[in-house]
């Protein structure tokens, strides 16, 4: 069968391990949220670059990619918010890759 139906079954981001990095994937977002309401949660962890929210077409949850100035305090960050609730919702955070992925 082409594209293979284990190709739909891969485990979201968050449950991956990736390395490190400056920009912190959070997934299981309340369809409301709003830059301001992550900005609230994140930036008691330090300096924040860019928040950026992507909104899933196919009806699932929005993730975001939140950016710092520094390492050490997205490291921080993930550590602590993952598994915990953002307007209702648990959210799970790793690291981001890829296109999103900001090592400067």
């Amino acid at each position: 069968e082409r594209g293979g139906g284990d190709r739909w079954r891969r485990q979201p981001p968050a449950n991956r391990s990736s390395q490190p990095s400056r920009s912190v994937g959070v997934f299981g977002l309340n369809p409301s949220v709003t830059s301001d309401d992550l900005r609230d949660v994140f930036e008691p962890f330090g300096k924040i670059r860019n928040i950026q929210i992507v909104n899933n077409r196919n009806g699932k949850s929005p993730f975001s990619f939140v950016e710092f100035d520094n390492l050490d305090d997205a490291i921080d960050a993930k550590e602590k918010i993952h598994e915990t609730r953002i307007l209702g919702e648990t959210v799970r955070t790793d690291f981001a890759i890829g296109k999103y992925k900001k090592d400067y």
